[in-house]
C-alpha cells in the first residue's frame, strides 16, 4: 500500500531472476541480491531459505488462500519475524 514492498523476484542490483540457494536477503539494500552483486554490498548480509522466500512471496501477494493451506514450520515463521523486523528497520531508519 505505501509502496515500501521489497525485491523478492530479481537481484536489486542486476535484475537478474532469483534462483534459489544463489540469493541473499538484504534489507538495506530492499530486498534479494545474488552472488555476483554481493560486492556492491555494504551492509549485513543474510542467506534467505528458499522455503521462507515463498512464504514472503504468498504472503506479499496476498493469496490467502494459499496461505491457509500451508503447514508452516516454526523456523520458516522466525525467519519471516527476523526478516520483517530488519526491513521495517531499514525503512524507518530512512525517514
Amino acid at each position: 500500500i505505501l509502496g515500501y514492498g521489497p525485491e523478492l523476484k530479481s537481484c536489486v542490483f542486476c535484475r537478474k531472476k532469483a534462483i534459489p540457494d544463489k540469493f541473499f536477503w538484504i534489507a538495506g539494500e530492499g530486498g534479494l541480491v545474488c552472488k555476483n552483486c554481493l560486492d556492491k554490498v555494504k551492509a549485513r548480509i543474510g542467506k534467505i531459505d528458499v522455503q521462507t522466500l515463498k512464504v514472503l512471496r504468498i504472503i506479499l501477494d496476498r493469496d490467502w488462500k494459499t496461505l491457509k493451506k500451508l503447514k508452516i514450520d516454526l523456523k520458516i515463521i522466525q525467519d519471516l519475524k527476523a526478516i520483517s523486523k530488519r526491513y521495517f528497520n531499514h525503512i524507518y531508519e530512512k525517514r
